[in-house]
């Protein structure tokens, strides 16, 4: 592959420090979309000089970031928005070198035998079932008592690969491999909170409670489900939201996350992400937040 002249000719212009200079050249490199950043890492790999190097790496990841912030920002916008994708956009926000063919061989792994063994002639309550004894019993994911600031239990990435995550974590895996065979289990958001429901034909059917390796539970028990979280049953607060509201909490987790580390790289990127899904966060109530 042949790099062209103007971008060998932009890489000399790296250590430049002046603001107009830098503005200029972001405008162009972004200019040429996401096929620049295999230019340079072909650049990269030929590089002799180390600061060169780590001047055109430096370039690659906020390149990488400006267009994962594009994509989320349309996603955002999509009638229905894809999870799958979606999850993996934001890991890679945090961390770089994440392979997207990886990411996908490991979905189809975890979920190789839910395809196999729910059928579409099962009921609703029997593929959640089947889903169920596989992801808690037979994958045998975990929530652990983890410190938030652990990124290996809080991304989600590294939580589908170990198994093992934050009770949060957990719960959005759950949901990405139950969206991945085509379950329509989405959030049922409440103020501070949410709770997996099955809709069918635009109605619940049944809840989940994802820290009982998924029991199935009717609305009569809804009370006492959100009693246990210490929340008070106020149905006109309640809304069926779909996968853009799980990758807002997912974004929101990692936040906190940073905020606790009092990262202020990833505070500010993980900012300009969660306002592209505007003001109103999922996981905040009027009396507090994550914690």
């Amino acid at each position: 592959m042949s790099v062209d002249t103007e971008l060998k000719s932009i890489v000399t212009l790296l250590d430049d420090t002046d603001d107009f200079v830098i503005e200029a050249i972001n405008r162009r490199m972004l200019g040429k979309g996401v096929s620049i950043l295999r230019d340079l890492e072909e650049l990269y790999n030929k590089e002799k000089s180390y600061k060169v190097k780590g001047l055109i790496a430096d370039k690659m990841q906020y390149l990488s970031n400006e267009f994962i912030l594009e994509e989320l920002g349309k996603m955002v916008n999509d009638d229905y928005p894809d999870l799958e994708r979606g999850i993996y956009l934001i890991s890679k926000l945090i961390v770089p070198d994440i392979d997207e063919i990886y990411y996908q061989d490991l979905l189809g792994i975890l979920i190789g035998d839910m395809v196999k063994e729910i059928p579409d002639e099962k009921t609703a309550l029997e593929k959640m079932q089947i889903f169920n004894h596989i992801f808690y019993h037979r994958l045998l994911f975990k929530c652990g008592d983890y410190p938030i600031t652990r990124e290996s239990t809080t991304v989600l990435t590294s939580v589908l690969s170990s198994r093992h995550g934050i009770a949060l974590s957990i719960s959005l895996t759950y949901f990405l491999l139950a969206r991945c065979v085509g379950l329509e289990v989405y959030p049922m958001c409440f103020p501070g909170g949410f709770v997996p429901a099955y809709i069918e034909n635009d109605k619940i059917l049944f809840y989940m409670d994802i820290f009982r390796d998924g029991e199935i539970f009717s609305e009569s028990k809804l009370k006492y489900y959100l009693e246990n979280q210490g929340v008070d049953l106020d149905t006109s607060a309640f809304e069926v939201r779909d996968d853009r509201t799980l990758l807002q909490v997912y974004l929101e987790v990692l936040h906190f996350m940073y905020t606790q580390k009092e990262d202020e790289y990833f505070i500010s990127l993980l900012d300009r992400a969660l306002k592209l899904f505007g003001d109103e966060r999922v996981l905040e109530s009027g009396e507090g937040d994550l914690e």
